[in-house]
């Protein structure tokens, strides 16, 4: 099953990252999450990732992560969430 997301570093107001930060992402998530799209242009980079399965037996269900790397290295970890009723309706 797959749990919620941790951030990279927690703890912090935000995180930096080096210049293989997309490469060490999509490793280290990949028993969870399946890599959708790696996209890096210049300075920025974009991770999208899809859960391999969805834990239902919490009240807000991960469906889906975006990890971007912005030109001054910091990290945003975008997560969506769904209601368990939702679910069923996810296209």
């Amino acid at each position: 099953m797959c749990t919620t997301p941790k951030p990279a570093i927690q703890g912090f107001l935000f995180t930096k990252a080096g210049p293989q930060f997309l490469e060490a992402a999509r490793q280290m998530d990949k028993t969870d999450f399946s890599v959708e799209r790696l996209q890096q242009t210049g300075s920025l980079g974009v991770l999208q990732e899809q859960p391999l399965h969805f834990d239902t037996s919490q009240n807000a269900i991960a469906i889906g992560r975006l990890l971007v790397k912005a030109a001054d290295n910091t990290v945003f970890d975008i997560t969506a969430y769904i209601t368990p009723p939702g679910l069923p309706l996810k296209k």
